[in-house]
C-alpha cells in the first residue's frame, strides 16, 4: 500500500503527525484521515461491457468481413437453400407416441370454385417407431368424408383398410402368410436404417464438395448493381455475384465425386442397408462393390466430351446480407428463385423461362402448432387455378390408428379363399367407388 502521505495544518502549515486530531501550533481541529477504499471507477465499469461487446463483435463480424467473395457467395446460398433443410433433417426421427400430419386445402377468389373448395381437403398422417408404422390418407369433399385408407405394421403383422370401399380391417402375419406359398422374406437388416441425420451429413458433404469449385477466377462481383424482381416488378440495389463454371470445372467435380463416393462410409451404410433388404448374404461386400462401380462410372463421365454450347451462368443478388435472387441460366432457359417480402412476411417465388410456369410460397405459423406453407401456382394451361391459393399444413399429431372396423385376420387363408376375398373386395370397391362418384354432384349441389 506504501507509506501514508504527510498532512499539514490548513491554517498555519504546521506538519501534523498521522495520529494528530488538532494542530499543536494553532490548536485548529483537524479532521481524521479518510480511509481510502478501493473503488472501481466509472471508466473500469464501462470498460468491462465494452470489452465483452468487442469480443462478441469480433467473433461474429470478423469472420464475415474476412470472407473472400467466393466464400461469401457460397455462404449466402447455403444459409438460404441448405440450412433450413439440414435443420429439419437433423431434428427428424421417430418420436414415441407422436406422428406427423400433412393437410392440403385450397381457396379460390372465383365464387363458384371457392364454394366447391370450402371444406375440401386431403390429409396424409403417419407415425413410426421401433417395429411400428402407420399411414393414413383421408379425403373430404365440402366437409363430407369421401375416403379413408391406410396401412399399418406392428412387427411382422401388416394391416390395410379402405373405407367405405371395404368394410373390414384386414391383417396378416406377412412372413407366415408368404411362407405358406414358398415365398421367404429377407431377414430384418442388421444395418441401421438411414435416418435424417445421416441424410444431413451426406447433403452437406456433397454441397461443400460442389461449392469448392467456386473460386475467384470464375466468379465476378458487381457492387451497387440494380435488379428487377420477376415476381413483383420492383427493383432493388444489390451486390451481384456471377459464377460461370467451365467444362473443366464440371470434369473436376465428377472426379472429386468419384473419389468421395469410393471412401464415403455414410453412403456405404445406405448401400448396405438396401442390399440387406434385397436379401443379400454379404451386404457390406455387395455395397462396396456398388460404390466402386459408381465411382468408376463417375470417372468415365469425367473423361467424356462435354457438349458445346452456351455456358452455364449462376447469378446471386444479395442485399443487407440476404440472398434475394438466384438465377441459373443456359441459353434461353432460366430458372429463377426470389425472396421478397409482403407485409413483412417472406415470400418465395420460383419461375422458369421460357416455360410460363411459376410458383409462390409463403411460410406461416399454423394454429395449434406446426407450419403452414401457402402457395399459388400459375400456368397458361391452368387458368382455372389462377386465383387459387393452396395451403399445406404440417403439424404434429398423435399415433395414427385404423378406424373402428371389424378386424379380419387372413394369415391362414387358403389360395382359393384369398382369391375369393380379392374378388369380393374388388366388387365392393367398384360399387363403393361408383357410389362415391355418384354422390359428388349431390354434395356439390348441397354445398351450393
Amino acid at each position: 500500500m506504501g507509506a501514508p502521505k504527510n498532512r499539514y495544518c490548513p491554517r498555519c502549515g504546521e506538519r501534523l503527525s498521522p495520529e494528530a486530531e488538532s494542530c499543536p501550533m494553532c490548536a485548529l481541529p483537524v479532521p481524521p484521515r479518510k480511509v481510502r477504499r478501493r473503488r472501481v471507477t466509472l471508466f473500469v465499469k464501462l470498460l468491462i461491457p465494452a470489452a465483452v461487446l468487442l469480443t462478441v463483435a469480433a467473433a461474429v463480424l470478423l469472420p464475415r468481413l474476412l470472407l473472400t467473395d467466393a466464400q461469401r457467395f457460397v455462404k449466402l446460398q447455403k444459409d438460404l437453400l441448405l440450412e433450413p433443410v439440414l435443420s429439419a433433417l437433423r431434428a427428424s426421427g421417430p418420436k414415441k407416441g407422436a406422428g406427423t400430419a400433412l393437410t392440403l386445402t385450397a381457396e379460390s377468389a372465383d365464387p363458384i370454385l371457392g364454394d366447391y373448395l370450402r371444406g375440401t381437403c386431403a390429409e396424409l398422417a403417419f407415425s413410426s417407431g421401433e417395429g411400428e408404422l402407420a399411414v393414413r390418407a383421408e379425403v373430404t369433399l365440402m366437409a363430407s368424408p369421401i375416403l379413408s385408407a391406410g396401412v399399418t405394421r406392428d412387427g411382422p403383422v401388416f394391416g390395410v383398410w379402405a373405407s367405405p370401399l371395404a368394410d373390414r380391417y384386414y391383417t396378416a402375419d406377412l412372413p407366415k402368410l408368404l411362407g405358406r406359398f414358398g415365398v421367404e422374406l429377407p431377414d430384418r437388416p442388421e444395418t441401421p436404417a438411414p435416418d435424417g441425420r445421416l441424410a444431413a451429413r451426406l447433403l452437406e458433404r456433397y454441397f461443400d464438395l460442389a461449392a469448392s469449385l467456386v473460386r475467384e477466377d470464375n466468379l465476378t462481383v458487381e457492387k451497387d448493381a440494380r435488379i428487377r424482381f420477376v415476381s413483383t416488378g420492383e427493383t432493388a440495389d444489390v451486390t451481384l455475384y456471377t459464377f460461370t463454371p467451365s467444362a473443366g470445372a464440371a470434369r473436376e467435380l465428377l472426379r472429386l465425386l468419384a473419389d468421395a463416393v469410393e471412401e464415403d462410409e455414410d453412403l456405404l451404410e445406405v448401400f448396405a442397408y438396401y442390399q440387406e433388404l434385397r436379401g443379400s448374404g454379404a451386404a457390406e461386400r455387395a455395397a462396396r462393390r456398388d460404390l466402386l462401380a459408381l465411382s468408376d462410372l463417375l470417372y468415365e463421365l469425367s473423361g467424356a466430351p462435354f457438349p458445346e454450347g452456351e455456358a452455364l451462368r449462376w447469378t446471386l443478388a444479395s442485399a443487407a446480407g440476404l440472398p434475394r435472387q438466384i438465377v441459373v441460366s443456359r441459353g434461353a432457359f432460366a430458372l429463377t428463385l426470389e425472396l421478397t417480402f409482403r407485409d413483412g412476411e417472406p415470400t418465395f417465388y420460383l419461375g422458369a423461362e421460357p416455360w410460363d410456369v411459376s410458383l409462390e410460397l409463403s411460410p406461416a405459423p399454423a394454429e395449434n402448432g406446426g407450419v403452414e406453407l401457402r402457395f399459388t401456382l400459375s400456368a397458361p394451361e391452368a387458368r382455372v387455378l389462377e386465383d387459387t391459393v393452396f395451403t399445406l399444413r404440417v403439424r404434429s399429431c398423435g399415433l395414427v390408428s385404423p378406424p373402428e372396423l371389424e378386424r379380419e385376420d387372413i394369415t391362414d387363408y387358403s389360395v382359393i379363399r384369398l382369391l375369393a376375398l380379392a374378388r369380393e373386395i374388388g366388387e365392393s370397391a367398384e360399387e363403393g367407388l361408383r357410389e362415391i362418384l355418384g354422390g359428388i354432384p349431390d354434395i356439390l349441389y348441397e354445398g351450393r
